[in-house]
């Protein structure tokens, strides 16, 4: 189940601490932080694949956008 939060107060350290406890990044950020692995063999190597593609700035997980083509961005 998915939970979507509407208010718009949410401060950044509560959306670290979402973060955190979400089973999509928290093994990502265990990785960052500590070099921890998950013991899931298959989910540890889906965490090193994905880690280059995350940084944690001011203790929030950030992705990281790298444009992956050859082909020249045009300005609007």
């Amino acid at each position: 189940m998915i939970n979507i939060i509407t208010d718009d107060t949410l401060s950044a350290e509560d959306f670290a601490s979402l973060q955190r406890l979400c089973p999509d990044f928290s093994p990502i950020i265990r990785y960052l932080e500590t070099g921890e692995l998950p013991d899931d063999e298959k989910l540890a190597k889906q965490v090193i694949l994905q880690a280059d593609q995350y940084a944690i700035l001011n203790n929030t997980l950030r992705h990281l956008y790298i444009p992956r083509t050859k082909k020249r961005l045009t300005e609007i």
